[in-house]
């Protein structure tokens, strides 16, 4: 098992009134899965992936990488456990806009102090696999929707992580280039086992993944695997 959740909840505080985005979810992923966390606005799907991805602590319960209590980690070994495992996708893209394409990919290899013709070799051939290696030098605002989302699927494969979390990877592209992307993101994930797990509203892409989550309300509804 890769990633065990177990009766994970979050509470957040508006002033002085508490608010329960997550009321006690457990949820075990294997590696290679394929995974959609759905559900309505408000549900703790952001909240759930922000667990997942280590960039918030949930109020109470526990969640272990491959058997290893990530809870019980101090900062920098939390810091360097999420550098080497798991790489994130955004919805904005969240690219840096003074840096081309190629430095965009560099920019997690240089965290981990990756030697530079090391760093600029592995973004080359990311580049490469996602067909964008005649755009390697242009800037954010000379890609396309798409060819920006590439770039980030990219950034997130440049490390090799065993886990990529993507918000909404196909929310603002429009039909041929969101089956674009999902064609990248499903070949990555059948070749070198990588799981992914999205947060996404996006039909398109839930009618693709092998097992969908349904949230609401902080809790988990369904939990449905295709044959």
């Amino acid at each position: 098992m890769l990633l065990h959740i177990e009766n994970v909840k979050k509470t957040y505080h508006l002033g002085e009134v508490p608010v329960e985005a997550l009321k006690g979810v457990s949820l075990n992923i294997d590696r290679g899965e394929f995974i959609a966390i759905c559900g309505p606005s408000g549900s703790g799907k952001s909240t759930l992936l922000n667990m997942i991805g280590t960039i918030d602590v949930p109020t109470s319960g526990n969640i272990f990488y491959e058997g290893k209590d990530v809870l019980k980690m101090n900062d920098d070994a939390q810091t360097a456990m999420r550098n080497s495992t798991i790489g994130f996708i955004f919805q904005t893209f969240n690219l840096v806009p003074v840096l081309s394409a190629l430095e965009n990919v560099m920019l997690p290899l240089h965290f981990r102090r990756a030697n530079g013709n090391h760093a600029k070799e592995k973004a080359v051939e990311h580049l490469k696999a996602v067909g964008l290696e005649k755009y390697m030098h242009h800037r954010p605002n000379k890609l396309s929707g798409g060819q920006r989302q590439r770039v980030a699927i990219a950034r997130a494969m440049a490390h090799e992580p065993s886990i990529i979390i993507a918000d909404e990877p196909t929310a603002n592209l429009d039909s041929v280039n969101a089956q674009q992307i999902l064609d990248i993101m499903r070949n990555m994930n059948q070749q070198q086992q990588v799981t992914f797990i999205f947060s996404t509203h996006d039909q398109r892409l839930i009618d693709h993944v092998q097992r969908t989550v349904w949230l609401e309300d902080g809790l988990i509804k369904s939990d449905a695997r295709k044959n």
